[in-house]
């Protein structure tokens, strides 16, 4: 297995924070836990044999050097005991528990992608190559659609936020297909400090979002923003849409 903090650490030119895995058919962010405090919380990640990861440089250049060496690598340990099968002893690393990040999960005929709103009082509302993560799509054959939030005018699969306030949403389907039918989901709702509302700018409301929330997708077109996520609703907020917020995005 390799030690993708090792990995990232030991090249400056690569996004360290994050990096892209390819499962069951679609792309998702893995937010990358540097555990330079000891944090209990926090085990190492590793990627295993055969298993493809992307990243992201920091810059747009070219052609990338990467160092790869044996001291990135981690070799598994096993649980053997007499009849009984062997195990590894470390397993791949989950996010901190303690983490504020709202996951939007979108499903379109069985197939699932995932947004990430992490609140965290040092980040920006900007985009920022440093705690957000853009929406990476491949062919339409590997990826099929995805969900994602707006961060000025790129199209975000992980954004970092100091503030939840007024966040569309959308959705980017590349098969060619129609859009059909398409459910959103809301997980992490309980462990976020900010009470959040999904605004629906088509019929100007807000709805409370409660743990385990499924919603119906409904729009016509693709990449259309109807729906926003938003902590403060009617009486501090516009319901009237800014049609800066609706632009043309950038998919990389």
């Amino acid at each position: 297995d390799m030690s993708i903090c090792n990995f990232l650490n030991e090249n400056a030119n690569i996004n360290g924070r994050f990096y892209y895995e390819y499962v069951d058919d679609m792309l998702k962010v893995v937010w990358v836990e540097h555990n330079q405090s000891n944090d209990p919380h926090i085990v190492p990640m590793y990627i295993a044999p055969m298993d493809a990861v992307f990243v992201m440089t920091k810059e747009s250049i070219k052609e990338l050097n990467v160092k790869f060496d044996s001291d990135m690598m981690y070799f598994n340990e096993y649980n053997q005991k007499d009849n009984e099968e062997t195990q590894p002893l470390v397993k791949r690393a989950k996010l901190n528990s303690i983490d504020e990040i709202l996951t939007i999960t979108a499903n379109r005929n069985g197939k699932i992608s995932k947004a990430n709103i992490r609140l965290s009082s040092d980040a920006t509302n900007e985009y920022s190559t440093e705690e957000d993560a853009p929406l990476l799509l491949l062919a339409p054959g590997l990826t099929s659609f995805a969900i994602y939030s707006i961060a000025g005018n790129q199209a975000m699969a992980y954004n970092s936020l100091s503030d939840i306030y007024m966040i569309p949403l959308s959705i980017n389907v590349i098969d060619g297909e129609e859009m059909g039918d398409i459910t959103f989901e809301f997980s992490g709702v309980d462990n976020l400090s900010q009470y959040v509302y999904l605004y629906d700018s088509y019929e100007d409301r807000y709805i409370s979002l409660a743990e385990g929330d499924v919603f119906n997708y409904d729009v016509e077109e693709n990449q259309e923003v109807r729906y926003y996520i938003t902590s403060r609703r009617a009486g501090d907020v516009t319901t009237e849409l800014d049609e800066s917020m609706i632009v043309t995005v950038k998919v990389l």
